[in-house]
């Protein structure tokens, strides 16, 4: 009984961090350095008030009160990397289309195929393909742009490195233990509850890096290298290309 308690108070937790984390950005004014980031915590706020209240009308009521809101968060998380990496870190990435319109363009489909799931029987399927979809996403562009930053020698800000770091752990386990699930053939187990537990440390870890003064980059965010951008206008033109045969057959 008293493990069941603990596992609810943990399964909750992450409603004050979240509370806490907004007051921290408010605090230090971070919302004007990182406003999709102070969006992305006020929606994932009201998402879980949203939640307490179906879970105490009924079971249905809160199944779609959580897929919805997961799959929207899942969503607004990747905008958010999408943001932190392309557009501040990597500002010269943002002149490629393909680079501009691919996140943007992958989350309307997912979302659109979430709209779908809700008429079809087994909609729990796709809500499930939709999520993982969502969390590969965030996992491949942080892993990306994180090796890219290292390589290019690229400095980091304790706000960028703590919304990175975030994302990187909630995500990460929630695809671990999927894999994990399927495993176990979808068996009830403790490993179920660790992306809750995940998603409490990414809180805990966002307070943490988000309470100093964020620095503030302006206009001077590094520019992409010319031969990078060269290099990857080259690629998206090789991607043309291909795609142009393709159609011809």
């Amino acid at each position: 009984m008293q493990f069941n308690w603990l596992l609810q108070l943990l399964g909750w937790l992450a409603l004050p961090l979240l509370a806490a984390l907004a007051g921290v950005l408010l605090w230090r004014k971070a919302y004007r350095e990182f406003p999709l980031f102070f969006g992305y915590v006020v929606t994932a706020i009201a998402a879980s008030v949203v939640r307490w209240i179906a879970f105490g009308i009924s079971y249905k009521s809160y199944y779609f009160a959580y897929w919805i809101s997961d799959l929207l968060l899942f969503a607004l998380g990747l905008i958010v990397i999408y943001d932190l990496f392309a557009r501040r870190l990597f500002r010269g990435y943002h002149r490629v289309r393909f680079y501009r319109y691919s996140v943007p363009v992958a989350v309307a489909v997912v979302l659109m195929l979430t709209g779908a799931a809700l008429e079809m029987p087994d909609r729990t399927t796709i809500f499930l393909i939709a999520s993982r979809v969502l969390s590969l996403m965030v996992v491949a562009l942080v892993v990306f742009f994180g090796c890219l930053m290292l390589f290019l020698d690229r400095k980091w800000t304790d706000y960028e490195i703590g919304i990175a770091s975030g994302f990187a752990l909630s995500h990460s386990v929630q695809l671990m233990a999927a894999l994990v699930r399927v495993k176990l053939h979808y068996r009830t187990t403790i490993v179920d509850q660790f992306p809750a537990w995940a998603y409490d440390a990414a809180c805990v870890l966002w307070i943490v890096y988000c309470w100093n003064v964020p620095e503030r980059r302006g206009t001077t965010a590094i520019p992409l290298e010319k031969e990078w951008l060269d290099e990857t206008k080259r690629l998206e033109q090789q991607l043309r290309d291909w795609l142009s045969r393709k159609r011809c057959f």
